[in-house]
């Protein structure tokens, strides 16, 4: 499993979606937290990639369930699938399943997990870094999922998603 940790990366974050809008509302949708994800990336070019087992910890708890990740695939991981899809009917791509306990708006340590032991991927974010994604519906992005692991930690290793809602399952880089 160590061998996944240079092609699975964290790539955005939906840690304070925007409210829910009266639609959502009216489907009973009523937190805005419902709505937060976590986007996973594969960026080998050439290997499809087991996810199985490994596990979202610190941050949220979520463990893959039998899942790989085709060269290149983006999936999801989701506070509340049926909101999710309220939210985002365009959506085509692989939901893995739906974690316990949210995203801390204030910022936190996210930690991806191998199943025997080991870190594949950490870092850190913080809400502080920009404004229009702490509550005004943008996702946190990283800005070169193939850059250095310490690019996760800082702010400019992140930017605020190019749409409104955030860009779940796509590659919205400038």
């Amino acid at each position: 499993y160590v061998d996944l940790a240079p092609d699975i990366r964290i790539t955005e974050l939906m840690y304070n979606p925007a409210d829910p809008t009266p639609a959502e509302i009216a489907a009973g949708f009523l937190d805005n937290d419902d709505f937060e994800y976590l986007e996973i990336k594969n960026l080998s070019a050439t290997q499809t990639l087991p996810l199985t087992g490994l596990r979202l910890s610190d941050g949220v708890d979520f463990t893959f369930p039998s899942v790989s990740s085709a060269p290149g695939q983006y999936m999801v991981v989701v506070k509340n699938q049926a909101a999710f899809r309220f939210r985002y009917p365009a959506y085509t791509g692989t939901i893995a399943g739906e974690y316990v306990g949210s995203l801390n708006n204030a910022g936190e340590k996210i930690e991806l997990d191998a199943p025997v032991g080991g870190i594949i991927h950490d870092f850190a974010y913080k809400d502080s870094w920009y404004g229009h994604t702490d509550g005004e519906g943008f996702s946190l992005t990283i800005r070169d999922p193939s850059g250095a692991a310490g690019l996760w930690t800082l702010k400019d290793g992140w930017r605020p998603s190019a749409a409104t809602g955030g860009t779940p399952g796509y590659d919205d880089q400038l």
